[in-house]
């Protein structure tokens, strides 16, 4: 990893997903309106997939850019389940 603190890690991580999400919520209405739930939730799981895969392969980078798309596609989806 490239970085060892496991403190520092969980910080980074949530503060990329916040970004992510403050994304989804300023642009993904607009991008994805005509997308039904059951699309956005498999763009969700193809994320979700990354992660797992560049956290496998402790590819730091990865995992935080996958991690932003998926703060994304999670703020898009949680207005339609409503």
């Amino acid at each position: 990893m490239l970085i060892g603190n496991f403190s520092l890690i969980i910080a980074l991580a949530r503060a990329i997903v916040s970004i992510g999400i403050a994304k989804g919520s300023a642009l993904g209405s607009s991008l994805l309106k005509n997308a039904t739930l059951f699309q956005i939730a498999l763009f969700d799981l193809c994320s979700i997939a990354i992660v797992m895969i560049s956290m496998l392969n402790r590819n730091m980078i990865a995992c935080l850019i996958s991690f932003t798309i998926l703060g994304f596609f999670i703020r898009i989806a949680s207005p339609k389940l409503m």
